[in-house]
């Protein structure tokens, strides 16, 4: 194994410059010597022991990060978000991915804790009654973070990104349209719901669905036999549009000259679904970094908003 002493024979210093070079600090080093230390620890081969580090400094530069089902495309791409937004900050993530249960996330954090992390991000959530853990280091939730619970919380904007939704729709002359939910009205999607009342007016038109996309398709298909789809539809996770535009397509609507629909998530997928999806894109990259920020002790206080991607399903002129 590659030794302090190993490295400043070759470079022509101290083992002490090279600590300092190596574990940025406490003393600063001339950039020439600085230079001379990286290619001599490069030179032979020298890895860094995670171990002998955090007995050192008493940190392991690991980070947990907690998220449910990653084939959920939103909270893939937000997971890989926040592995990139870690590595950034010169930190290690450890992902973990529970079920949306209170056990089972509950056994993930224990798991993630027993690991010495260093802080803790959050995606996935839980009913509140199940959470009941002591998490004595720093925890950042990304997207929801559920009542009375302790940590910060870095968020998109809902109402901005039901009204970009909403207003688009409108412009096209459909009126007010629907808004199609989750099962209840908790965490981002009960946001959405609000928010969308709030512009629209709840006259009944709201829908729900589980969020799996099968079951978004077997209510899709009940309100076609009832005849109750509406002219437009703003849809709270990209999985409901999914299975939404699968039972359109078997029963016979078009879209968007039946129904047009925009999504809420903006996840990569939406681009080649038919008609490839209208979404109001996820600041994703930017939720990640904040979280990171402030876990890390580096906020980052820039707001980024969703943005419209404006592609078929609402009814505009479209061309890959």
């Amino acid at each position: 194994m590659v030794t302090y002493a190993d490295i400043a024979k070759r470079a022509g210093t101290s083992t002490a410059v090279v600590s300092y070079v190596l574990n940025n600090g406490p003393r600063n080093v001339a950039p020439a010597t600085k230079e001379r230390v990286l290619t001599a620890a490069a030179d032979l081969g020298y890895r860094q022991n995670r171990i002998a580090r955090a007995l050192r400094s008493g940190r392991t530069g690991l980070v947990g990060v907690l998220t449910p089902d990653p084939t959920i495309p939103y909270f893939g791409e937000l997971t890989r978000a926040i592995v990139q937004a870690v590595g950034d900050a010169d930190r290690f993530a450890l992902v973990s991915h529970a079920a949306v249960s209170g056990r089972s996330e509950r056994q993930a954090i224990e798991a993630l804790l027993s690991a010495q992390i260093d802080g803790l991000l959050i995606t996935a959530f839980w009913p509140d009654q199940e959470l009941s853990l002591e998490i004595d280091i720093p925890v950042v939730y990304v997207h929801h973070k559920p009542d009375g619970v302790e940590g910060l919380l870095v968020e998109s904007d809902n109402t901005h990104s039901v009204r970009e939704a909403v207003e688009h729709l409108q412009g096209h002359g459909y009126g007010a349209p629907a808004f199609w939910g989750g099962p209840d009205d908790v965490g981002p999607t009960g946001e959405r719901i609000r928010a969308w009342a709030a512009l629209v007016g709840d006259d009944g038109s709201l829908r729900r669905s589980g969020y799996p996309s099968e079951e978004a398709a077997a209510e899709f298909r009940r309100q076609h036999r009832l005849g109750t789809l509406p002219r437009s539809l703003v849809i709270a996770s990209d999985v409901q549009a999914l299975g939404i535009l699968s039972a359109a397509y078997q029963l016979g609507v078009r879209i968007p000259d039946d129904l047009a629909v925009i999504s809420l998530d903006g996840s990569a997928e939406t681009a080649f679904t038919s008609p490839p999806l209208t979404v109001v894109r996820q600041p994703v990259e930017a939720m990640a970094a904040q979280a990171v920020g402030l876990l890390t002790g580096h906020p980052d206080d820039s707001e980024s908003l969703a943005t419209l991607t404006i592609r078929a399903s609402c009814g505009c002129d479209y061309r890959a």
